[in-house]
């Protein structure tokens, strides 16, 4: 495929180093999740063909403060998926942990039938964060260029509009930006952005922008 990116600001606070932001889970076995272990970022997916798991780097400075992650996939073949990922953090490249860790999948099919969640993970030890903003997915990877400008030195902008090396705003499929009405009952709200209507389950109170 041409890959995907996940992009979101996320705000420090102790215990961030073990905390699972997003994940869309149909059973353990199909499923995938975007968080942190042992202070290292991750993307892992889990489904009919086998595993995989990419680390990132680990941080430093996650229990104060604001920090903008950027997601860039390569799922166009399994030995691409460790070899092209990348893990950004406030726009700098994190490089690879353990290599970027293993992949045991026969294919890179990492979508699933369930529901995306955030804020919520399958695995307990794993706890909600308290506030992300600026949610953002694309269909396609982010260059560096691309992440540095959607960081825009701590600042964020609109992401429905191009601006200077933000030229993929064609690619947005999914934008949060932390100021939506919640809209139904808890845990399930549903919200409209520039691409249409979107359900989004794991409770309300994580999407709450002070930025």
């Amino acid at each position: 495929g041409s890959g995907g990116s996940i992009t979101f600001w996320i705000k420090g606070e102790s215990g961030l180093a073990s905390r699972t932001f997003i994940t869309k889970f149909q059973a353990d076995t199909e499923n995938y999740q975007v968080g942190f272990t042992n202070s290292a970022p991750f993307f892992a997916f889990k489904s009919a063909s086998g595993n995989g798991i990419f680390l990132g780097d680990q941080v430093s400075g996650l229990t104060s403060g604001y920090h903008h992650f950027a997601f860039s996939i390569d799922d166009s073949s399994t030995a691409n998926f460790l070899a092209n990922t990348k893990i950004y953090h406030n726009a700098s490249d994190t490089g690879k942990f353990l290599g970027g860790a293993a992949n045991s999948a026969a294919s890179t099919d990492m979508d699933n039938g369930g529901s995306l969640q955030f804020g919520k993970s399958t695995n307990a030890s794993f706890t909600l964060v308290s506030e992300m903003n600026e949610i953002a997915f694309f269909d396609t990877r982010l260059t560096p260029a691309n992440v540095t400008a959607i960081y825009n030195s701590g600042v964020p902008f609109d992401l429905t509009s191009n601006d200077g090396d933000y030229n993929v705003s064609s690619n947005l499929q999914l934008y949060l930006t932390g100021e939506e009405t919640p809209i139904g009952a808890s845990p399930t709200f549903t919200i409209t952005d520039s691409t249409g209507n979107h359900s989004v389950f794991g409770g309300n109170t994580i999407i709450d922008s002070t930025l």
